[in-house]
């Protein structure tokens, strides 16, 4: 067996569950809001090994979460990850960043938690706007801000460190029926798993998705 051909069933599993998420109706304009790719691929300074390599890799319609956490090279990785996006036709979200938003123009904005409270909605950018979630009350939070999309973790068993014991399927299925906005499974989702929550929400990883060959 070649070294290729894991990456090759890999990638093709991830296609797979991003077919399944096109063919559902989940996100044909869900509650307003704009088309959104069916998989993100969630940046991490320490956990992802070469973020711009795997970037490159991508299939076209991938999304990219760009986590910089305020680290000084943000704007150099920003801007690499903006050329890649474009000549790719990937969709880049960033971590809110005033600076960076202005440099690189991203397609959208990522609020953490902490940083809800300074969401001012008339005041915000005409952005796809995102946020992360552990429970259903702040899945409601961010539906009551018209935010676009949440990152729901952990789905999965998640070798993060600062991941929560993880909800499982059949919880998370649960609370994307209830939910007004589109959810990301986001904690140990893989090519294996992805195709088991595609059909009824989005699919995002950290290292899930770290060097496969999408090429």
């Amino acid at each position: 067996m070649s070294f290729v051909e894991p990456q090759t069933i890999a990638r093709r599993k991830l296609l797979q569950a991003m077919r399944l998420h096109f063919s559902s109706s989940i996100l044909t304009n869900f509650n307003n809001s704009p088309l959104l790719p069916a998989a993100f691929f969630v940046t991490d300074p320490v956990r992802s090994s070469d973020i711009l390599e795997t970037a490159q890799n991508l299939p076209t319609g991938f999304g990219i979460l760009y986590r910089h956490f305020g680290r000084e090279d943000r704007f150099y990785i920003g801007n690499e990850l903006k050329r890649i996006a474009t000549a790719k036709r990937l969709f880049l979200s960033i971590s809110e960043d005033a600076h960076l938003e202005k440099l690189i123009q991203p397609h959208g904005i990522h609020w953490p938690k902490s940083k809800l409270s300074f969401l001012k909605l008339s005041a915000r950018s005409n952005r796809v706007h995102t946020s992360s979630a552990h429970t259903f009350r702040q899945i409601t939070k961010a539906e009551k801000l018209k935010l676009n999309a949440c990152f729901v973790s952990s789905v999965f068993p998640s070798k993060s460190p600062t991941a929560p014991k993880a909800m499982g399927v059949h919880r998370f299925r649960q609370i994307a029926r209830q939910s007004h906005i589109p959810l990301y499974a986001l904690g140990g989702v893989t090519n294996e798993n992805a195709a088991q929550i595609s059909t009824f929400a989005g699919i995002s990883g950290v290292t899930g998705f770290h060097n496969q060959d999408f090429k």
